[in-house]
Order: C-alpha cells, then sequence, then structure tokens
C-alpha cells in the first residue's frame, strides 16, 4: 500500500473519519427530504434559510443535489437561495420515502 493509502486507511478506523463518510452518503437525502416536504406543503420554491444544515456537509449537498438535477437553485427574494425539486428529486425523494429512510431520522437530523 502507499504511503496515503496507509494514511487514509488509519483515519477511516476513526469514528470522526467514519461519520464524515455517513454524512457523505445521508445529508444530501435528508436534505433533499426537508426540501420536498417543504415544498409539498407550501407548494412555492424553499428558501435556505428554512433549511436544516447542521450536519458537516450541509451547504456541500446542496450544490451536490443542485448538480444531480435533483434541485433547481434560484436566487431567492428573500433570501440568498432558494430550491425547488425536480421531477426526478420528487421521484429519488418518494424512493427514499417508501424504503423507511426517512423514518429513522428526527426534524433536526438526528438519528432516533
Amino acid at each position: 500500500m502507499s504511503a496515503m493509502g496507509d494514511f487514509t486507511a488509519l483515519l477511516e478506523t476513526t469514528d470522526v473519519i467514519k461519520q464524515v463518510l455517513k454524512s457523505l452518503q445521508e445529508e444530501p437525502a435528508l436534505i433533499l427530504g426537508h426540501i420536498n416536504r417543504e415544498y409539498e406543503k407550501t407548494g412555492e420554491r424553499v428558501p435556505d434559510h428554512r433549511l436544516m444544515l447542521g450536519g458537516f456537509l450541509g451547504e456541500d449537498s446542496l450544490k451536490a443535489l443542485a448538480a444531480a438535477g435533483l434541485v433547481e437553485k434560484e436566487p431567492g427574494q428573500y433570501s440568498i437561495y432558494s430550491y425547488v425539486p425536480t421531477a426526478a428529486g420528487k421521484e429519488h425523494y418518494r424512493k427514499l420515502e417508501a424504503s423507511g429512510f426517512f423514518r429513522d431520522y428526527r426534524p433536526g437530523g438526528e438519528s432516533v
């Protein structure tokens, strides 16, 4: 193994890096769920200040959702940006919801 491989293998054994890796997978899904639920309630774009971005990667998760075409990002009227789920974002949200993914999370993103 290379020096970098040895280094990253060691770091991946730590609880901190395990949580970061878990966050890479779960935070975008949690934020997508929040955007979809808010959009379903109001029928309006979701301003950034209403989003729960308390994890390690909140802002980057939003960028990833927009880059993947799961949400549309536009300048907000009373916020910096606002978001609305795309058809693909709604479909992925429905699949995640049906799989029970959101059932194990509270609105703040913490596990139950």
